[in-house]
């Protein structure tokens, strides 16, 4: 399967995964052990490895042509 083109800036992989990030902080200081704070960790879990770790994306963006 191939990435998805959108997200090949870096930036958006990190706003990506900082809103997953934040969504799991969230769930875990109000509401505690949840569906939904699995399904947060999941999505944070998801996100670091096909972002990060599988080498599915450039890590910085290719040097455009003048």
């Amino acid at each position: 399967m191939k990435p998805h083109p959108w997200f090949n800036p870096p930036w958006r992989r990190a706003l990506t995964l900082g809103f997953c990030l934040l969504w799991l902080l969230f769930e875990i200081v109000n509401v505690g052990a949840s569906l939904w704070t699995f399904v947060a960790a999941g999505a944070c879990a998801w996100a670091i490895w096909d972002f990060y770790l599988a080498g599915h994306y450039p890590m910085a963006e290719p040097d455009k042509p003048a």
